[in-house]
């Protein structure tokens, strides 16, 4: 097999390969990736917000595990005290004395004003009681307040972001992944809000944590975190991916977006016979038994590998984070009863889907997207599914519902300045009590939000063009619930 390195820079890649340049290969050379530390944000201690070995005694001592999930929470409380410190103190209280725990669930907490607390008492790596009693494997961090209708603020999401890089980095996480949460026996974000144990059937209670406001910003926070955990940023193309049993070359899809010079590795699963890399690809031997899946470690992100078994024909794979809201494709979670779309490869008409283990009817199949209505009833936090195509069953996937994720549809027409405008909406969920919407980040006048008479889990919105806009382009954004969809852009005549 040839040999190569590969040198990254502004505009353009060159490659040596066995000491010729060729600009048309991408070899990665499989070493070891530069050493990078995110740094200790300062934190307050539970000395300082007053909780010393005398007021605060714990009654066993602490339980220790290796993290490999990081859960945000909130604590469902006030959101405008004076004395953040005497609050964490009432969470100690009703922790230890009102549900018998050792100690404060938390691993860390969180003020608004972006504050960091240290929360149980033993260190990083001391085990808490917060994830609904599958806690092995994670570190909890709590948002004081409640986020359930409004969104957190900005020193405090600076705050979670830059100890949430920490905690990556310490513990060797790709905080933009998934893997698999051995105490809950799902495979779920590293990076995760407190509501995706709820599906585990060994998880202990359900709940609405972070709360809906919230949970819709970790898709932004993990991308961001992962930004300071690695001088090597890579855009990773498909982290799903599935082959025929009979073996060949995987091309991995990656472009570094950071540090250019920097190396990136490539690793297999230890153990792993089957999957050897070859460049900027994976040789797969042939599969004469079952389906078998593999990890590709690319540069410290994850890239999950399914093969066929030895009678079993194309396997549909969805993409990683491929379920998104079927009005423009937004990856945050999506929304009960509402219009979502699929993407993948080998799929086909005439394929089904399946959530957790529940056929689910679908409008449009085609060859790499699905699209249906969401039933009503499935769940918030973690749900699964499947695609089955020509009598095969895809690898299952994980995916995430909240309460409200509105997403405008393409095709708004032209709207006159003080007259009426009709937009189609998807995401705004059964919980639905509070609207609003902007054109060029003025408030528009409501007239009506009602569901669409044709199509299901569609609303139709209708609003008022504010008069004191000129003519032109602006972006039309609503807002549910305290969650904003993305802008659409509309055109405002005279």
């Amino acid at each position: 097999m040839a040999s190569g390195l590969v040198y990254f820079g502004p505009g353009y890649r060159y490659v040596e390969v066995d000491g010729v340049a060729d600009p048309e290969v991408l070899m990665i050379y499989p070493g070891s990736s530069p050493e990078f530390a995110a740094p200790a944000p300062a934190f307050v201690s539970r000395e300082q917000w007053g909780c010393t070995p005398l007021t605060c005694p714990a009654k066993d001592p602490p339980i220790f595990t290796t993290v490999t999930h990081l859960i945000v929470h909130h604590t469902d409380g006030v959101n405008d005290a004076t004395d953040w410190p005497a609050v964490i103190r009432s969470i100690w209280v009703l922790h230890v004395q009102g549900n018998g725990w050792n100690d404060i669930g938390y691993n860390y907490l969180v003020d608004p004003n972006g504050v960091l607390y240290e929360g149980r008492a033993g260190g990083d790596g001391v085990q808490g009681a917060h994830f609904s009693g599958v806690n092995g494997g994670t570190m909890g961090v709590a948002l004081l307040g409640t986020y359930v209708d409004i969104a957190p603020p900005s020193p405090m999401l600076e705050t979670l972001k830059h100890m949430l890089a920490w905690q990556a980095v310490k513990w060797h996480l790709d905080p933009s992944g998934e893997r698999l949460h051995a105490a809950s026996g799902l495979v779920l974000n590293v990076i995760s809000g407190h509501r995706d144990a709820d599906l585990s059937p060994q998880a202990t209670s359900t709940t609405e944590c972070p709360g809906n406001a919230a949970y819709t910003f970790l898709p932004q926070i993990r991308q961001e975190v992962l930004t300071r955990t690695s001088p090597c940023v890579l855009s990773v193309g498909e982290r799903n991916r599935c082959f025929r049993s009979e073996g060949g070359t995987l091309q991995l899809d990656a472009v570094v977006l950071s540090a250019p010079s920097c190396p990136v590795s490539v690793a297999v699963s230890p153990g792993v016979d089957w999957l050897a890399p070859l460049g900027a690809a994976i040789q797969l031997a042939p599969n004469s038994g079952n389906r078998r899946t593999a990890v590709i470690d690319l540069g410290g992100q994850r890239i999950t590998v399914t093969q066929a078994g030895k009678e079993e024909g194309s396997l549909p794979c969805i993409a990683l984070r491929g379920v998104v809201n079927g009005a423009d494709f937004d990856q945050r979670p999506v929304t009960a009863d509402s219009q979502i779309a699929i993407f993948g490869e080998n799929i086909a008409a005439g394929s089904t889907v399946a959530i957790n283990g529940r056929d689910v009817p679908i409008e449009y199949a085609g060859a790499t997207q699905i699209n249906l209505h969401l039933p009503s009833k499935v769940a918030i936090g973690t749900n699964r599914l499947t695609v089955s195509t020509n009598g095969v069953t895809g690898p299952e996937t994980n995916f995430w519902v909240t309460e409200s994720m509105p997403a405008i549809f393409a095709g708004i027409p032209p709207a006159k300045l003080g007259g009426v405008l009709t937009a189609y909406l998807t995401g705004i969920g059964a919980g639905q009590s509070s609207w609003s919407a902007t054109v060029g980040g003025i408030d528009a006048g409501k007239v009506s939000l009602v569901l669409a008479p044709y199509l299901a889990g569609v609303y139709e919105a209708t609003i008022m063009i504010p008069a004191e806009l000129g003519a032109g382009d602006y972006p039309l954004t609503f807002t549910i619930n305290g969650v904003a969809s993305r802008p659409a852009v509309v055109s405002v005549i005279d």
